[in-house]
């Protein structure tokens, strides 16, 4: 091949790679566009709080459970308008024991015994036991913020949602 008709291959791959590029940019333009589009979610107190049950399904978690307490407890929501549901999925050491202690010296903490097997058997248990008009649940190895029921509240009154989900 001689210098000056270079491989056409080349200048293939190249206008390849441009028209890729070309659109990678075109995309992530979008995608900042559409962002900046997305009106913030203002976290707005409700009037009259309702009653929330956060029902916690838990298997040997005994390592999870202290941490997970302390993070409940201290949840910037009405106490009197909480209640925490603990449903214990057969564990084989003393994670019952954990929340037992804890039932003893807060009210709105609750243990009960999984009536069947598995997580989604404990979430019945949990509902059926459950005195909140709304109702939220987490897994005992999360640490929820501190504003998150208010936050999870808020957003299901305000926006007429029928489900959240969210950290």
């Amino acid at each position: 091949m001689d210098e000056m008709n270079p491989d056409p291959t080349l200048f293939i791959f190249l206008f390849i790679l441009l028209i890729l590029a070309s659109l990678y940019v075109f995309l992530v333009i979008r995608y900042i566009s559409g962002w900046n589009r997305v009106n913030p979610f203002e976290e707005r107190g409700p009037v009259d709080p309702p009653f929330i049950s956060v029902i916690i399904p838990f298997r040997n978690e005994r390592t999870n459970l202290p941490d997970l307490i302390q993070a409940l407890s201290q949840q910037q929501y009405p106490p009197d308008k909480t209640e925490f549901l603990f449903i214990n999925d057969h564990s084989t050491y003393d994670s019952g024991e954990i929340i037992r202690k804890k039932v003893k010296d807060d009210f709105r903490f609750r243990l009960f015994t999984n009536e069947g097997t598995g997580k989604k058997a404990a979430l019945l248990t949990g509902t059926s036991q459950a005195k909140g008009r709304m109702i939220l649940q987490t897994d005992a190895d999360t640490l929820p913020a501190i504003d998150w029921i208010g936050t999870m509240v808020t957003f299901l009154l305000h926006e007429n949602a029928g489900f959240v989900a969210g950290p």
